[in-house]
């Protein structure tokens, strides 16, 4: 049995697939929120899947960590996403860029940016909404925009200042690979292409060439061992990889702990002439069949009782604040913001410098 730990409001992208292009392996895999985690007194064995790590509160976090120690070793028992080993993306981008796997450097809001390679941008660490900023060319800019973001409701101690890696073609596009990962494998899932640098998938400019230079990295898996020697540093076991290649070398974006498996609700499927959906219809379909038998090779019952666990009460108690709110309740908050951005982007923007100061004084 595999089961997959997930916030209860971000539940339908497993929910979805398991109604859809997994339900072969409906009766093999079962979710399990983590808000019922700290109520839990039994565990049964088979793979747990730890997802959206990065969307834990601090108490969660500790509990799930807890649990791990606890589960780990138990026979029948097998972790994705083993909490106390796995990089959230700010941690992963520093070590890609330390080792230079990477070409550019990440550092927190409230650090110093005069050592950055201009132009950068400002994102969030634990949203997948990509750049808040457009690209920057000084510090002021940047704080400025620290600023508004703050207004948007995103908390400062979540932003991340990111350097502008440019991976375009000489022509002037770019290319997002994603892949996903399942325990040991790899699998290619997607190429987008177009000329906006923080590509998404739905922005590509698909043509017949497009698809098929997908369909060949689909099936040829060029950056396999490149991929896998990053997977190994992020201690990532399920999950998906986005990133662009550039001379040769793969340059990570991040590895989402919770992709979309399929099509988030409410986004239509992009409209494609007629004479393509063929095409990409096949992509999809050889993708999804090696994504099943994936997970089907890690799905065997596991003989044995359930594992009875017991967690401190101050740390299960702690944890009952559950994961953070999700992202669309930041996008209300921001809706509901925007009348009054004309006030108070001025006002954070002056008072940025002092919360600016105070966050390297205790950093």
């Amino acid at each position: 049995m595999i089961h997959l730990v997930v916030p209860r409001d971000q539940a339908w992208a497993f929910v979805n697939y398991l109604t859809g292009h997994g339900a072969s392996l409906a009766g093999a895999m079962r979710v399990v929120h983590y808000e019922s985690l700290p109520a839990r007194r039994t565990f049964e064995r088979g793979t747990w899947v730890f997802s959206a790590l990065d969307q834990l509160r601090p108490g969660m976090d500790r509990l799930v960590r807890a649990l791990a120690e606890k589960l780990a070793g138990e026979p029948g028992v097998r972790l994705f996403n083993d909490p106390r080993r796995t990089l959230l993306r700010y941690d992963l981008l520093a070590t890609l860029a330390e080792r230079g796997l990477n070409g550019f450097r990440v550092v927190r809001a409230g650090a110093r940016y005069e050592g950055l390679r201009y132009p950068v941008f400002v994102r969030a660490e634990r949203s997948h909404g990509g750049n808040i900023s457009p690209l920057l060319y000084e510090s002021k800019d940047v704080e400025a925009w620290l600023g508004r973001a703050m207004v948007q409701g995103y908390e400062f101690g979540d932003l991340l200042v990111a350097e502008f890696h440019d991976t375009a073609s000489p022509e002037g596009y770019y290319r997002k690979y994603a892949a996903f990962i399942v325990g040991e494998r790899i699998l290619p899932r997607s190429m987008a292409y177009g000329r906006n640098w923080m590509l998404k998938h739905e922005h590509t400019e698909f043509s017949e060439a497009v698809l098929l230079e997908e369909r060949a990295y689909l099936h040829e898996d060029p950056h396999a061992r490149q991929l896998a020697e990053i997977v190994r540093l992020a201690g990532v076991d399920y999950g998906r990889i986005d990133y662009a290649v550039q001379d040769g070398r793969v340059q990570t974006w991040e590895i989402n702990l919770h992709p979309t498996i399929g099509r988030a609700p409410g986004r239509a499927r992009a409209a494609l002439p007629p004479e393509l959906e063929p095409l990409r219809d096949a992509n999809r379909a050889f993708f999804y069949q090696r994504f099943n038998d994936a997970w089907r090779s890690y799905a065997a019952p596991a003989d044995g009782a359930p594992i009875p666990v017991s967690l401190d009460a101050d740390l299960t108690r702690e944890a009952a604040e559950g994961p953070r709110k999700s992202r669309p309740s930041m996008v209300v908050l921001r809706s509901a913001a925007r009348p009054f951005k004309p006030v108070l982007e001025p006002v954070a923007m002056r008072l940025l410098p002092i919360v600016t100061a105070l966050a390297r004084r205790f950093s």
